[in-house]
């Protein structure tokens, strides 16, 4: 079985690789926006988020296409549900921004919903956590899991510091063996 983990904050990443290595857990990390996750198309059978949509209010949609597009069967999402919880934390939610209507949103997209509800036990009953179980209506072969170029969605080759979109010339950093695959962080690049 093989893992990865992607957030967006490398300061979380870093906790993130810290915490797991104690496990004996190693995952694949690597820092990526989720409206433009940089790994291919239909290559992972369970994707999984933990309160990681919560801030996106407005970007829902996206966000979760996306993560239909690079998951193969599955999408599990532990997110506050806005419907779901009290007036009082729904007053919180607005104030802060998180998501809504996630049920509305998933019903019209590629997939079926096989559960959603709140989860019975959650650590902050201000910011009470949910699931949403989507299974994609056509699973397909699955692809291998490669990191791509979020600019042009070429394949990226690994090489000692960095990937690299050779089609295109744009290199990626890698940071204590965690590659930043953001827009932004896309370095234009002679052939190397």
């Amino acid at each position: 079985i093989s893992y990865y983990a992607c957030d967006y904050s490398y300061s979380r990443l870093l906790v993130c690789k810290k915490f797991l290595s104690k496990h004996k857990v190693v995952p694949s990390l690597f820092l990526s926006e989720m409206s433009k996750i940089g790994i291919s198309q239909n290559s992972i059978d369970i994707l999984i988020t933990h309160h990681a949509l919560e801030p996106n209010r407005g970007k829902e949609k996206v966000i979760i296409e996306e993560f239909l597009n690079i998951s193969n069967k599955y999408v599990i999402l532990f997110e506050p549900i806005y419907e779901l919880n009290s007036k009082k934390n729904q007053k919180r939610m607005d104030k802060y921004g998180y998501v809504k209507n996630l049920y509305k949103i998933c019903k019209k997209l590629n997939c079926e919903i096989l559960d959603y509800g709140l989860l019975d036990t959650c650590l902050n009953p201000k910011n009470l956590t949910g699931i949403i179980v989507l299974k994609k209506k056509k699973i397909t072969k699955k692809n291998k899991t490669k990191f791509k170029c979020l600019l042009t969605k070429n394949y990226l080759i690994k090489k000692k510091d960095f990937y690299y979109n050779d089609k295109a010339g744009i290199i990626y950093p890698v940071i204590k063996n965690i590659p930043i695959l953001r827009s932004e962080a896309g370095i234009i690049a002679p052939k190397i």
